[in-house]
């Protein structure tokens, strides 16, 4: 069961940036897919998440004291390069 910080995570991703939850939301874990650009934008501006599936689902990971504010800041690194 996702905690309330992965549900978060998930429905911003899709609501404010147009990126979709690859697999269910159901542990600590929210799975995408997005572009080698904005991944390798998000790891130079010091997001740390990996490539799960090839060639472009990533595995991003919430703990039990990610914070709202990481997510706002997360989403708002992901708008920037979007644009």
């Amino acid at each position: 069961m996702p905690t309330e910080r992965q549900a978060s995570l998930a429905s911003r991703l899709q609501k404010e940036a147009g990126i979709e939850s690859v697999f269910p939301v159901e542990a600590n874990a929210v799975f995408v897919s997005m572009d080698e650009r904005l991944a390798s934008g998000l790891h130079k501006r010091g997001w740390r998440f990996y490539k799960f599936i090839e060639p472009d689902v990533y595995r991003l990971m919430c703990s039990w004291s990610t914070t709202e504010e990481e997510i706002s800041s997360f989403i708002a690194d992901v708008l920037r390069l979007n644009d």
